[in-house]
């Protein structure tokens, strides 16, 4: 039901998870074939776009459903440096105004517990590398949705509701409603709560 309410929604995707057998995975006196989720079968107006791989697909999950975390390796310069717990964002999508078809800009909000600290590194700086990675995510998967045609941030789902009109004059064109220029600009903010052990010292109001 869920699929089908998605399906039949003029804008935003449809999402079908894609189930598999590993045969091998799980042994005691002989192999036991396991199922695994693998990624989903992506549908737009109704039409079949591709899969997108279980990476993509756990990012979506993550950033549309509720009461999702997740465990994260920090690089900094290709060297890992730390592992954190990210917990559910909180996405706001605003959309310029006065335009023909979607426009908009994404701010994210993330907490996160420091789960180990491999490297020493300042907490200000760990901050910013989990905001830059996970801006980067967001990005690169909104520019494969932009080529599959396939809106996965669901960002066309408010705008034709506060834009019945436009969306309207939308239906007698067969362009994708979404291109490379449509997401203005994608602004994340991350915090680190819990430390798990491991020290900083407090600063006054510059920080750690």
């Amino acid at each position: 039901m869920n699929f089908l309410r998605e399906y039949y929604e003029p804008m935003g995707t449809a999402k079908l998870p894609i189930v598999k057998i590993d045969p091998d995975s799980w042994k005691a006196d002989k192999n036991y074939p396991t199922l695994y989720f693998s990624g989903y079968s992506i549908f737009q107006k109704k039409q079949y776009k591709g899969q997108l791989p279980f990476e993509d697909s756990v990012i979506i999950d993550w950033l549309t459903e509720k009461n999702l975390s997740l465990n994260r390796k920090v690089e900094d310069k290709g060297e890992l440096v730390a592992t954190v717990k990210i917990a559910s964002p909180k996405m706001k999508v605003k959309y310029e105004k006065g335009t023909s078809k979607p426009r908009f800009s994404i701010e994210i909000g993330v907490t996160a517990d420091l789960l180990e600290k491999i490297k020493d590194i300042d907490i200000k700086k760990l901050n910013k590398l989990i905001e830059k990675e996970i801006k980067s995510e967001l990005k690169s998967l909104y520019q494969r949705g932009v080529k599959q045609e396939a809106d996965f941030l669901d960002a066309g789902v408010d705008w034709y509701r506060k834009h019945p009109k436009k969306y309207h004059q939308l239906l007698n064109s067969n362009d994708f409603y979404l291109n490379e220029d449509s997401l203005k600009d994608v602004k994340v903010k991350a915090e680190i709560f819990h430390f798990n052990g491991y020290n900083y010292n407090k600063k006054g109001d510059e920080g750690y």
